[in-house]
């Protein structure tokens, strides 16, 4: 697996866990096996009694489904805008205070 693919998958890890419960039991459940659980597209299938391409299908459509929710909400990326101003915010903090003496100031913003 490369770079490009494990960060799509990773991604996609992450959508699961922001909008899985928007999807349907079935939906979330393949996911879940496939992603979280890395169970072979044949297990998954034996599993819930359909063919391994029925199995690819439904999580190419969930995966569809799970980048319209975020394109349409785009609460992953808010997150990763406030993970990138928090780090903008610790780095300037860093130029006027000593966090070894403040690691109560410094674990409270990791903390946000």
């Amino acid at each position: 697996m490369d770079k490009k693919d494990l960060k799509n998958r990773n991604e996609i890890i992450l959508l699961i866990d922001i909008y899985g419960e928007l999807l349907t039991e079935k939906q979330r459940k393949i996911l879940e096996l496939y992603f979280f659980d890395d169970f072979a597209l044949v297990e998954i299938a034996s599993i819930n009694k359909s063919s391994r391409q029925s199995i690819l299908y439904s999580i190419n459509k969930s995966i569809e489904q799970l980048y319209s929710f975020e394109e349409k909400l785009k609460v992953l990326e808010r997150d990763r805008e406030l993970d990138n101003k928090k780090d903008q915010l610790i780095e300037k903090l860093e130029e006027f205070l000593d966090f070894s003496l403040n690691q109560e100031l410094y674990n409270f913003i990791q903390n946000l």
